[in-house]
């Protein structure tokens, strides 16, 4: 899932739909408003518990409320740095 990865980290879900132009399935989560994704090997529903403002960026803090791993066996994939990933 590198190149989603990647889309959804450097796109905004205000100016696009990322499910769509990436094909992704939604799984509705448990606890919160945000749908899950299929096919991944964690998902986490996080709350917001804090934020800060610094100027022309907002940071935000959140607390993880639940999560779910997958049993399938799949590498999990590593953000190296400048647009690299790895895999384990």
């Amino acid at each position: 899932m590198e190149r989603e990865v990647f889309y959804c980290g450097t796109h905004s879900g205000r100016d696009v739909n990322k499910f769509k132009e990436l094909g992704l399935t939604a799984m509705t989560a448990r606890i919160v408003s945000p749908p899950l994704i299929d096919k991944c090997i964690v998902n986490m529903e996080c709350k917001v518990v804090d934020q800060l403002d610094t100027g022309d960026h907002t940071i935000f803090v959140g607390e993880i409320i639940t999560s779910y791993l997958s049993d399938e066996k799949k590498k999990r994939l590593y953000n190296l740095g400048n647009e690299n990933f790895g895999g384990l």
